[in-house]
């Protein structure tokens, strides 16, 4: 057996051992398959036959925490695994007899051990302190349920003595009964402490979980990350991968960072890694092993396709999540068959009175009578869509953004504000990528339209290189594809499409002829999709509320609306 499995093994076994308590704890105490189990129970390192099921069910959910520290390689939890197979050991020989139990719990700690150095995953700090503090509580309240056991039919006082206590807080780190049910006056309170002693064991296992967390970016880093965007960013995410809500991962010695947002465990990161070819990847590898350091869970959100290559060669899963639409400038206009659709919307919309303002530098000075025509547009769309802002890879509404980033003004007959859109640069390939779009409902259709085309066409004049209109999510995808996630995500747009409908700004974007490119997602395995999902769905739009699902499915009914659908 080479070094690798053998490491594999060990590691293994005592997690084996732990799930296998949990079991044989949960099987005598609610009585199906106890003859069975029966054997095991001698054979384990800690005594698991708790007569209570309350209790069985503590330890048991103790143990497979336990178990889970280890599987994450979670340093707290090698320490509570030290101290639970240690005290199996006294327990297992002098306490029960049990020969064998002794000695696998002496062959677990001996495991654990020789493989300490594996186990180097941080907590969260404050919730590593609640765990030693909940683990002296719950040894307390061991300890006193032993003395109040021992003097129960006494009538002069404590009688314990320092030997009883220490086996009743070794049999209490074993996961083991401290006695046999108690009776007489003090029954209730022995009970409680027996309870709050497990229940404490229980919840410091489950503070070691905790991820770690990270640190508010400094001002150097801030300031670090603006001239690596400014040199090397491109892309339509770029102003999203700059903004104050990201985190950022710079390594030193690489011209390069990793914009990420965090949710629990799952660190996403929004697009690919900003820096020149060579430093961009090394960034990332160093990004993948912090994570696992921190117990994150490297995810990435709208990877290029030449990254999701990338992404593959490092271990991840990439999964086509949708398709941004990009619109090539120098050969934009509305003449021909290809955006014919486009051109009569927009014709339509200036007969029935439409006009546009352009302000290539944000709003100035003359324009500001507009602005709280463009707050009140805003108000009457959020009190449609709902109150909740999407953010992360979307901007919310700011007049000091509008004074500081191109803006579209869409205009009624008597000079009103209608519908905005704005845009923000891309970067170093010369391109812009769309921002806020904001409809007054029940306004002029076309109003969104118009304001992109006048856009595109100034861009276009001006020399900039592309409009990316953004991603059309779970659009492009194949329902029939071998990969299952991807069978899986485009059978997911059929289904959200009464809270978001994919297909209906998928068409809206194709009105422009754009040309679309596919975007991917990124896991180390299948089951991380789900925390992708959910952490992406809180990273928007902070919860998954009624308000937070209205706001979800806000830019759809939005859409459906200047459609006139």
């Amino acid at each position: 057996m080479d070094r690798p499995t053998a490491g594999r093994l060990a590691r293994l076994l005592p997690r084996a051992f732990l799930v296998l308590g949990a079991f044989v704890a949960i099987s005598d105490a609610f009585a199906f398959g106890r003859a069975s189990v029966a054997g095991l129970a001698q054979l384990l390192p800690f005594d698991v036959t708790p007569v209570d099921p309350l209790a069985a069910t503590l330890s048991a959910a103790g143990l497979v925490a336990l178990a889970l520290g280890l599987y994450r390689g979670k340093r707290l939890a090698w320490w509570l695994a030290i101290l639970v197979f240690a005290a199996g050991i006294p327990v297992q020989l002098l306490g029960l007899g049990h020969t064998a139990g002794g000695v696998v719990a002496a062959v677990g700690l001996a495991l654990l051990t020789l493989d300490r150095a594996h186990y180097e995953v941080r907590s969260a700090r404050t919730w590593g302190w609640t765990a030693w503090g909940l683990l002296i509580a719950g040894a307390v309240a061991a300890a006193l349920e032993t003395v109040l056991l021992i003097v129960r039919d006494a009538t002069d006082g404590f009688t314990a003595d320092l030997p009883d206590l220490a086996g009743a807080v070794s049999s209490w780190l074993a996961f083991g009964d401290l006695t046999e049910p108690p009776s007489g006056p003090r029954t209730a309170l022995i009970l409680g402490l027996a309870v709050v002693s497990r229940l404490a064991l229980l919840l410091a296992l489950l503070a070691v979980l905790r991820p770690a967390g990270d640190d508010a970016p400094t001002p150097a880093v801030r300031e670090r990350v603006k001239e690596l965007a400014r040199r090397h960013g491109r892309g339509a995410l770029l102003p999203f991968q700059v903004g104050d809500d990201k985190r950022w991962f710079c390594p030193d010695g690489l011209e390069a960072f990793i914009a990420y947002g965090r949710d629990g465990r799952m660190a996403v990161v929004v697009g690919d890694p900003v820096g020149p070819a060579e430093h961009r990847w090394p960034a990332f590898a160093s990004f993948v092993d912090a994570c696992r350091r921190h117990d994150w869970v490297p995810v990435v959100y709208q990877a290029s396709e030449e990254s999701a290559a990338r992404l593959r060669t490092l271990g991840l899963q990439a999964t086509p999540i949708g398709r941004e639409a990009i619109i090539d400038l120098p050969g934009f206009g509305l003449a021909g068959s290809r955006r014919a659709n486009l051109r009569h919307t927009i014709t339509r919309a200036a007969r029935g009175g439409l006009s546009v303002a352009w302000y290539r530098h944000g709003l100035d000075e003359s324009a500001d009578s507009l602005a709280g025509g463009l707050a009140a547009v805003d108000t009457a769309w959020r009190a449609e869509s709902g109150p909740t802002e999407m953010r992360f890879t979307i901007s919310r509404f700011s007049l000091n953004d509008l004074r500081r980033n191109p803006v579209a003004v869409a205009l009624d007959a008597e000079g009103c504000p209608v519908a905005f859109v704005s845009f923000r640069s891309t970067g170093s390939d010369g391109g812009f990528v769309v921002d806020l779009i904001r409809r007054r409902p029940g306004g002029i259709p076309g109003a969104v339209e118009s304001c992109l085309a006048a856009a595109a066409e100034r861009f276009r004049d001006e020399g900039a290189s592309t409009l990316s209109l953004g991603l059309a999510p779970l659009n492009g995808l194949d329902a029939n594809g071998e990969r299952v996630e991807e069978r899986a995500l485009a059978a997911t747009a059929r289904l959200v499409r009464p809270f978001y409908d994919c297909e209906g700004l998928a068409f809206f974007k194709d009105k422009f002829a754009p040309r679309w490119e596919m975007r991917y997602v990124a896991v180390p395995s299948r089951i991380d999709l789900v925390g992708l999902a959910l952490a992406l769905a809180r990273l928007h739009v902070g919860s998954l509320s009624g308000t937070a699902l209205r706001a979800l499915s806000a830019p759809a009914r939005s859409l459906n609306r200047a459609l006139g659908r």
